[in-house]
């Protein structure tokens, strides 16, 4: 299965797509928060052994995929 989010904002930077899942790190310091949502949901994703992967999406903004396998 395959679940992707995407949206039409500046985006991720490149260097962004590879460790944005880490407790603590944050795309965008300027917003309120602590930085562990995506780290939330990667741990999740590893726990039923798929996978994660930040890039740019369609839209021109950051795109999310989340793989599970069936």
């Amino acid at each position: 299965m395959c679940l992707w989010i995407e949206d039409d904002g500046p985006g991720l930077p490149e260097e962004l797509s590879v460790e944005l899942p880490v407790r603590g790190q944050r795309a965008d310091s300027a917003t309120p928060g602590h930085g562990i949502g995506l780290a939330m949901v990667a741990d999740l994703v590893a726990a039923y052994g798929g996978s994660l992967e930040a890039g740019r999406g369609n839209l021109g903004g950051a795109r999310i995929e989340v793989r599970l396998p069936a």
